[in-house]
């Protein structure tokens, strides 16, 4: 497919990205019941008009590495790019480090518009078709990039700025709409999302040594700055009983502490008006669905990987503290997100009882100021909905 073709690109130099040797491969899990977002960060390293690079024997005593600039003897082993003469010596390659490549919005309605996603979860079109479109050499983003016209790189591709964090069990399409969503709200900022399901060579397999967890895989996280954790099905969320999907969490969590990382949670927006009628129904319930967190009983599809992140967990901080950062998270995530939605369907004229539960449950949780807040904004859609003298607006004053 001809990207460049449909739209004005626009063209961002990569630089020269990692090198594949060190970490090869990706696990692909491709089980329907795995949660894991499988983060290898496999390497690739790519000239600066983000074309990969090809191993190859020098032609000549006259090729110069675009890093060093110095002189490579005919014979010796560089990565080059065909298309535009650029080089790189093995010295180079293997000393440089370069950014992850991401995904934008572009490619992610590209992807949604030319293949029917449907129901199928992760799992499902990893194997109906990311597999079936690449070959074993190569991730489903290289392939695209490779089939790109000429010397103008690539309009849908740049240095990642955003993890995705996912259950593999969940639909595809609710991921893809949650990062559409996450990057309409930033008008002025372009978002690239690394996600594995097309970063990662889905035909390799490999499960990680624990050293990788406790180095690799928070460096890695730390050098992109957000961490996006898709949270779905609201009232049975997937990520919270997956081990991969906890460790993420959790990584982020201590990461926006000692590296100021973010972290932001979210839902699918198709979802939001099943998650905000809870605060109606059964909000207690819901709530202790979303925090009955037990890191020990979370499950992955290998179990290597499963032993080795609670391996990482025993030997650092224990799965108890694990378990009350996750819960803590979730809890912000689970008010914050519910306040938000509450105060938006208010906001449209119409009256929401899920802003004095909200306010309720966050004086249970000890965060009186917040609580106070949103029951004077409870106080004056009730007068606006009801009148100054009803019974609503009067409970609403009791609770203050």
């Amino acid at each position: 497919f001809l990207l460049n073709r449909l739209v004005s690109a626009a063209v961002w130099p990569m630089g020269f990205c990692n090198s594949k040797s060190h970490y090869e491969g990706a696990d692909a899990a491709r089980d329907a019941g795995d949660g894991s977002n499988v983060l290898i960060f496999q390497r690739q390293a790519r000239c600066p008009n983000s074309h990969p690079l090809q191993r190859e024997a020098a032609r000549s005593a006259a090729v110069e590495c675009g890093k060093c600039e110095q002189r490579v003897r005919k014979g010796a082993v560089t990565h080059s790019c065909s298309v535009c003469e650029y080089h790189v010596c093995a010295a180079c390659f293997e000393a440089e480090g370069g950014p992850l490549l991401g995904v934008n919005a572009l490619f992610l309605r590209w992807f949604q518009s030319t293949h029917n996603l449907g129901d199928r979860t992760t799992s499902q079109v990893c194997e109906d078709i990311i597999l079936r479109e690449t070959d074993s050499g190569r991730s489903f983003l290289d392939v695209q990039l490779q089939q790109q016209d000429g010397d103008e790189g690539s309009p849908f591709v740049g240095p990642a700025t955003v993890f995705v964090s996912h259950a593999w069990a969940c639909r595809t399409a609710d991921v893809i709409a949650v990062l559409l969503d996450f990057d309409a709200r930033d008008e002025d900022v372009e978002h690239f999302f690394w996600v594995d399901l097309f970063n990662n060579n889905q035909h390799t397999a490999s499960a990680k040594p624990f050293e990788w967890f406790c180095t690799v895989f928070q460096e890695s996280i730390a050098a992109l700055g957000t961490v996006l954790q898709v949270m779905t099905p609201w009232d049975d969320p997937v990520p919270v009983k997956r081990a991969w999907c906890l460790w993420e969490t959790f990584c982020a969590v201590k990461l926006r502490e000692e590296r100021g990382v973010r972290l932001v949670v979210r839902l699918p927006p198709g979802q939001e008006q099943g998650f905000l009628a809870s605060f109606d129904s059964d909000f207690a319930g819901v709530m202790d669905a979303m925090v009955r967190i037990r890191a020990e009983h979370a499950s992955a599809f290998k179990v290597q990987d499963r032993d080795n992140i609670f391996q990482a967990i025993r030997t650092s901080v224990g799965f108890e503290r694990v378990n009350l950062a996750v819960k803590d998270q979730l809890r912000k995530w689970y008010l914050d997100t519910a306040a938000m939605l509450a105060e938006r369907e208010a906001e449209k004229g119409g009256y929401s009882p899920a802003l004095g539960n909200l306010a309720s449950a966050l004086k249970d949780f000890g965060e009186y100021e917040r609580a106070l807040d949103l029951h004077r904004k409870d106080l004056v859609f009730s007068i606006k909905a009801f009148g100054e003298v009803s019974k609503e607006v009067g409970i609403t004053y009791n609770n203050m």
